[in-house]
């Protein structure tokens, strides 16, 4: 009975859809993106895309803690503010949004949220642009849920970056670079070049990420050992692992175990990995928003994808200086052949 209100609801939130609206008449521009860090690096395309085509637009944007750094220096966006989950802190946050009196929102949820649907309704924006929705809610299928003005075609098999890009069709912009743009602070750049000082500057350093968030595992130390050692015997390499700083105990104790001479630990926050991947010569790292940043900067890269086709297709690196090993399993990224991982990380090395 519950489910059957809340979809009466839904339908009765329905609006007229629309094509396009005239973006002359476009004066401010509000974007929710409010999750991970991977999914705001693969949306820095529409920034860029936005204000170079509509560039007396200003660009407001409500980032989560987390991926916020993403987007601090981007030259694109005018505002950002941070996302609460409490409704009592996020309200006020709501209300100044409403005052402004956006002439677009844009909303980028993969499926039907119904807080995403309640902020929209509180800020009261002209439009609202949304990617299509990957699948309904309350019993109800996903094309019979249309509580905004406007959705992007639906295509499961496009890579995520162009799903959300395609949401710029709404103020007739057709994006044809969707290249990802990350801006490093300087106080980050010189963080990471003092670091590296101690380290030969003839070395390749190579970085490499052990644990993914959407697919569970770790790579494990045998694994490590191999790539490591594989690498070594053709290469004068400082290996890096990139682990968050909550990790170091468990890392430090990684290390020791490997017993490999020239394998380092790093604990940055986000600010700083970005810029330390862009001095990094080759990232081997399973799927996980390190992929998108190397991706970002070109960085050669041999990432790690279980065996999920459709996963794959969304997710894929955004990165011509990239090769990919899947795992055997379609549940874990981590259950991958480290020989092929060597294999691919020298071809890259040789280029």
């Amino acid at each position: 009975m519950i489910s059957y209100i809340k979809s009466r609801i839904l339908l009765s939130l329905n609006k007229e859809q629309t094509t396009n609206t005239d973006p002359s008449k476009v004066k401010n521009i509000l974007v929710l993106k409010y999750d991970k860090i991977g999914d705001m690096v693969i949306a820095t395309p529409i920034f860029r895309e936005l204000k170079e085509n509509l560039p007396w637009v200003k660009l407001t944007v409500l980032a989560s803690n987390v991926n916020k750094p993403i987007i601090e220096n981007n030259p694109y966006i005018d505002e950002i503010f941070v996302y609460n989950n409490k409704w009592n802190k996020l309200f006020s946050i709501l209300l100044k949004f409403r005052k402004r009196k956006f002439d677009v929102c844009f909303e980028f949820e993969a499926g039907v949220v119904s807080r995403s649907i309640l902020i929209t309704k509180i800020v009261k924006p002209k439009y609202v642009a949304s990617v299509f929705k990957q699948h309904g809610r309350y019993g109800l299928s996903k094309d019979k849920i249309k509580p905004y003005d406007f959705y992007t075609n639906y295509d499961i098999g496009n890579h995520r970056s162009l799903n959300l890009i395609d949401v710029l069709n709404f103020l007739n912009i057709k994006a044809i670079n969707t290249s990802y743009d990350l801006y490093l602070s300087d106080g980050s750049k010189r963080r990471i070049d003092n670091f590296l000082k101690s380290f030969d500057s003839q070395s390749f350093k190579i970085g490499l990420n052990l644990e993914g968030v959407t697919y569970g595992g770790r790579i494990n130390a045998e694994k490590i050992r191999a790539i490591v050692e594989g690498i070594n015997q053709d290469f004068e390499v400082k290996f890096f692992i990139l682990a968050p700083p909550w990790e170091k105990d468990s890392t430090e104790t990684l290390i020791n175990e490997i017993g490999v001479k020239n394998l380092h630990s790093t604990f940055f926050d986000i600010k700083d990995l970005q810029s330390f991947i862009s001095n990094l010569h080759l990232v081997i790292s399973v799927d996980t928003s390190v992929v998108h940043i190397a991706s970002a900067f070109k960085i050669p890269t041999v990432a790690i994808y279980a065996n999920d086709e459709k996963n794959f297709s969304q997710w894929s690196p955004n990165n011509l200086n990239s090769k990919v090993v899947f795992s055997r399993s379609e549940k874990s990224s981590v259950d991958f052949d480290a020989s092929e991982v060597v294999i691919k990380a020298k071809k890259l090395l040789l280029i």
